[in-house]
């Protein structure tokens, strides 16, 4: 007949490190298990996640707005339920700002689209009549960014690059 094997089974609690408060949506993997999907927490930030091949393996934790960590060399084992928790740095917070302008003119661009993009995490913006932009709160790393409007070829920026955000027009 055929031979069933439990699971190791995974499950613990996700937290901010520095206020404590759950972290909801963070994403916890088993790398190297090839059975075993990457697991969300809940609104508790709760997870519980599983393989079927016992062994010891590193287990990452991520959460957009927060530092990665890996915990390395966990041991699962067929029909035992390891606890383990982990608490995420939240990431930096700064102001990003500027204006954007015509690269023949040097006048502003008004109402110009600003997008800032990395690894799934975006933010998306439209200058003033001045061509003036301003998000409050960006998580400090590195972007590619698109400039662009009606009327100007639109222009991209790639990360970890300081750039003028110059449009030409045609």
């Amino acid at each position: 007949g055929p031979t069933y094997v439990q699971a190791c089974y995974l499950q613990g609690t996700v937290v901010d490190s520095v206020t404590g408060a759950p972290i909801f949506g963070a994403t916890v993997e088993i790398i190297g298990a090839s059975d075993a999907t990457p697991a969300s927490t809940g609104v508790t930030g709760e997870y519980g996640n599983a393989t079927l091949s016992a062994g010891t393996y590193d287990i990452r934790f991520s959460a957009p707005g927060y530092t990665s960590r890996t915990t390395i060399g966990v041991a699962l084992s067929n029909g035992a339920i390891v606890v383990e928790d982990r608490a995420l740095p939240p990431l930096t917070s700064v102001a990003v700002s500027g204006t954007v302008i015509d690269s023949v003119t040097s006048q502003p661009v008004p109402f110009a689209h600003i997008l800032l993009e990395n690894a799934g995490t975006f933010f998306e913006v439209t200058a003033d009549a001045d061509g003036i932009f301003s998000i409050p709160s960006v998580f400090e790393d590195n972007y590619n960014a698109v400039v662009g409007q009606w009327g100007y070829r639109t222009k991209g920026f790639p990360r970890s690059e300081e750039h003028t955000s110059e449009l030409q027009s045609h």
